[in-house]
């Protein structure tokens, strides 16, 4: 495996619910034999290793739900299937959509009116998946997007999405917070250049939009503005120019495909700036993709919350089951990450925070921001970012 890059990441965490409530009795339904989640991946294609991340989620999330694992403390681990509902268990119907937005809404109306799911849940993309909303939205029944973070997903007045983790707005914040809050910590007191390197597609303009606005506030001058091609190639002119521009901090939003290709030019050419940050995981390197692979990545957890949502409910009614995921409301003490809770305004949580992470020598990810939780993982930043000659020359973390 080539070496991996070390940098600064910000992850989208996701919410596992464990919250408590009642409902008057639904009318009678039809007996249920098992849970259909309709789950669309770009399995191929432009985004396959995203997609690819994904399906080991749901793969994962189907067999804790579906077995007994009485040591794994998370919703539906103890126990086999939904006890909310006799027993049954969960299936997850996926389909690859190829990368294709028209692929992917002829897949979701097939899932709607031939496998009639019950639940599903988007497609990973926040461009493809605003593109499904419609159908969905207009099938009544929910729809869920965990790892989905551009703002406009939960902004357009829709009944029946939820999305339980961070949006762009509050993940680049939490890396432009920071960049800034970084110098009061011990970093370093020279980076006041930043250039902009984003696709040309939905989530990473989402991202460029707010770092536009965010980081001269944080008191960094845009020396460099790139939008590329989602599906580039080639990026060596992309490089040069970034090259010359010279800026200390490269804010780089690019899916894992262009990311190698970027990394592969910018070694050509022994480009490395002094950090390179992401919002949301995006500048996934080797390292990174395999880290994920690991923890199943941040969708995980949100499809645990709509499998506890599921089972809260006690039904397969789409108004239950939309009651039930709109009323959660969940404290910090209740939830397995750091977030300030769960609770839904138009869909979105809005005590979902961002966290920066990154990755160290070890392969693994270490907590930078917030400074609290910093001090608990006592890991000291690599800085500057390691040249390509230096990563060469490290072992490579065991698999």
């Amino acid at each position: 495996m080539r070496s991996g890059s070390r940098r600064l990441i910000v992850f989208a965490a996701v919410v596992v619910v464990a919250a408590f409530g009642l409902f008057r009795m639904a009318p009678a339904q039809p007996k249920v034999t098992e849970v259909l989640i309709g789950s669309v991946l770009p399995l191929t294609g432009n985004f396959a290793s995203l997609g690819q991340q994904y399906l080991w989620a749901s793969q994962t999330v189907e067999d804790i739900v579906n077995n007994d694992y009485a040591d794994i403390q998370v919703p539906l681990g103890p126990g086999k299937g939904f006890p909310g509902l006799g027993g049954v268990p969960i299936k997850f119907i996926v389909r690859d959509d190829q990368s294709r937005g028209e692929q992917a809404r002829t897949l979701v109306e097939q899932l709607l009116s031939v496998n009639k799911v019950h639940w599903f849940n988007g497609e990973g993309t926040s461009g493809i998946t605003s593109l499904l909303q419609p159908v969905v939205e207009s099938a009544g029944i929910p729809m869920s997007c965990h790892p989905c973070a551009s703002p406009t997903l939960t902004e357009k007045g829709l009944k029946w999405f939820f999305r339980t983790g961070p949006n762009d707005k509050t993940m680049v914040a939490s890396v432009f917070s920071f960049l800034k809050e970084w110098p009061e910590h011990g970093g370093p007191k020279d980076l006041k250049t930043i250039a902009l390197f984003t696709c040309d597609n939905l989530f990473c303009q989402d991202n460029r939009k707010v770092a536009t606005d965010l980081a001269p506030k944080a008191g960094f001058k845009i020396v460099l503005d790139l939008t590329t091609k989602t599906g580039a190639t080639t990026l060596a002119s992309e490089v040069q120019r970034l090259q010359a521009a010279g800026a200390d901090v490269l804010f780089s939003v690019q899916y894992p495909a262009e990311t190698v290709v970027f990394e592969n030019d910018a070694k050509r050419a022994g480009y490395m700036p002094k950090v390179i940050a992401t919002s949301n995981g995006a500048y996934s390197d080797e390292t990174w993709l395999q880290a994920q692979k690991k923890s199943n990545g941040a969708e995980i957890t949100g499809l645990l919350w709509m499998a506890d949502v599921i089972n809260r409910a006690k039904s397969v009614d789409p108004a239950v089951l939309q009651k039930t995921a709109a009323e959660t409301n969940m404290g910090p003490e209740q939830l397995i990450i750091d977030y300030k809770g769960i609770r839904f305004e138009n869909g979105q949580n809005v005590l979902a925070t961002g966290v920066v992470t990154q990755v160290g020598w070890d392969g693994e990810k270490h907590t930078l921001w917030p400074w609290d939780l910093a001090i608990k993982a006592n890991f000291k930043p690599i800085f500057p970012s390691p040249s390509w000659q230096e990563r060469d020359s490290k072992p490579k973390p065991a698999n």
